[in-house]
């Protein structure tokens, strides 16, 4: 009975999220849509390149403490000290992010000229770089204000703020892409980043949160902690961006920005669409586990609940990737971009692997093993952009779009292979069950649209697979979950 209500209780947080999901989706979609069609493959490269350079800045100069300072603010509220002692932690936050992008943002602007022959292979884009400073400062305070909006764990307030946010940039976007054509990308990115602050500032207020005055030596402690922890996290985060940053200045050189177009948008659409069923596993999952850390058993447990949770969720979704994938693309993107559908075809197969790699790595966070947590993903990116060189230099977009499945399954391979051996954690053989049927449906699927001709029979077949896979969702939840889908909406 506790295990099925921590099910209900984990996919409701998932249905919160991936509502505010689908708006920040759509608001992707327009300025994709958008940018696709008045500056083609060219712009959605530059924009790939640039978002890619803002991840990675963000992930450096804002040293980890949008992710450390949850932690520490969470556990001060968690702790029964009184709302003083939280709100100071909150503020500690807020003025660290604020002096570390005041930080980034002069350094990049004194190496603009470095930064712009790194990315580019050139230094004409230096203005670029430049202008994405601005970007770069309000994104480090707007991610330290969602921090400490998530540390409190007020998640109506974080989704509502998320998703006011995509859709007041979106509408400040499109205007720019359309009067500045590739210039109009940097005062895109520049806008959105500053209408995210403002918006999560003006949410913060409606925290429960008293006005302090905030002594200089208590902020050197409480900044000490968030930095030392940060800093792991940053490293991490740095690797992330690191691998997607080199692997798209790698493609810049040997295909162009047309080509880096093509992987943006198929990376964009099977790991940043795919969020949707993904969003809640940093907001609630990861609180899950980190209450019951030395406890293994309770942890594996955890593992297990999220896992089939999201992986029932994914079988309809995936065979709807591999059949309309052209109609997809079009959608999205323009006919200009129709090699994207090779990447999601042969992408596709990561799907499945892409969450039980995420749930399994944040074992090692909720444990507070950063060292083995940093040797493993130091690993895993090397091998990542080494598997998409390769694989791209034999198949081009189909490579990429191989080297994506096998990097997610790799990214699920390692930690599951560390955690059985140092935490005996496991998989329970009735998630393996899932995971092999899941599997199942997306091989048939990728097999019937390369072997299936006639366009009306492969669509009959996808149909025919689709409302199998749709059945097989809603019986597993009852079976593995013990939940009915029509009674977990009628509770909601």
């Amino acid at each position: 009975m506790i295990e099925k209500k921590k099910t209900v209780n984990v996919l409701k947080t998932m249905s919160v999220l991936a509502s505010v999901r689908v708006v920040t989706i759509i608001s992707s979609l327009i300025k994709n849509k958008v940018i696709s069609i008045f500056l083609g493959t060219e712009g959605v490269g530059l924009f790939g390149v640039l978002q890619n350079f803002q991840s990675l800045s963000s992930a450096f100069f804002g040293f980890g403490v949008s992710k450390s300072s949850v932690r520490d603010i969470s556990f001060s509220k968690s702790s029964n000290n009184s709302n003083v002692e939280v709100s100071k932690m909150a503020k500690t936050a807020f003025y660290l992010t604020l002096l570390l992008s005041l930080v980034g943002n002069v350094i990049i602007i004194l190496f603009s000229n470095e930064l712009s022959e790194l990315t580019f292979d050139s230094n004409k884009y230096s203005i670029y770089i430049k202008v994405m400073s601005l970007s770069i400062f309000f994104n480090i305070l707007f991610n330290g204000q969602q921090a400490i909006i998530q540390g409190l764990r007020e998640v109506k307030i974080l989704a509502k703020s998320a998703a006011l946010s995509a859709f007041i940039g979106v509408l400040v976007s499109v205007p720019l892409y359309f009067f500045f054509k590739l210039d109009g990308v940097t005062y895109a990115f520049i806008c959105s980043s500053l209408i995210s602050f403002l918006v999560s500032k003006r949410y913060s207020k409606k925290l429960n949160l008293t006005e302090v005055n905030l002594k200089l030596s208590e902020f050197v402690v409480n900044s000490k902690n968030m930095l030392v922890l940060g800093g792991s996290l940053m490293i991490v985060s740095v690797m992330v961006s690191l691998y997607g940053f080199v692997l798209k200045a790698y493609l810049v050189k040997v295909g162009g920005l047309e080509i880096v177009g093509v992987y943006q948008s198929g990376y964009q659409v099977l790991g940043g669409y795919f969020g949707l069923i993904f969003t809640s596993i940093a907001l609630d999952y990861f609180p899950r586990i980190s209450e019951v850390a030395n406890d293994n058993i309770k942890i594996n447990q955890e593992v297990d609940i999220q896992s089939k949770a999201s992986l029932v969720l994914i079988a309809p979704l995936v065979v709807v990737i591999v059949f309309a994938s052209d109609w997809i693309v079009q959608f999205l993107y323009s006919k200009e971009f129709l090699k994207t559908s090779s990447y999601l075809l042969y992408g596709s197969f990561g799907i499945t692997f892409l969450p039980l790699g995420q749930i399994l790595g944040m074992v090692f966070l909720a444990k507070n093993n950063t060292r083995i947590y940093l040797i493993m993903v130091f690993a895993l990116q090397i091998l990542f952009f080494v598997n998409s060189v390769v694989l791209y230099q034999c198949y081009d977009v189909k490579g990429l779009g191989m080297a994506f499945s096998l990097n997610m399954f790799l990214n699920m391979l390692f930690p599951w292979l560390i955690n059985k051996k140092i935490y005996n954690i496991k998989l329970s053989k009735d998630l393996k069950r899932i995971m092999f049927q899941v599997l199942l449906f997306t091989t048939c699927s990728v097999l019937i649209v390369i072997y299936v001709e006639e366009t009306l029979l492969k669509y009959v077949i996808g149909g025919v697979v689709f409302f199998t896979s749709l059945f097989y969702t809603i019986q597993e939840m009852k079976r593995s979950l013990d939940l009915s889908l029509l009674s977990f909406f009628k509770k909601k």
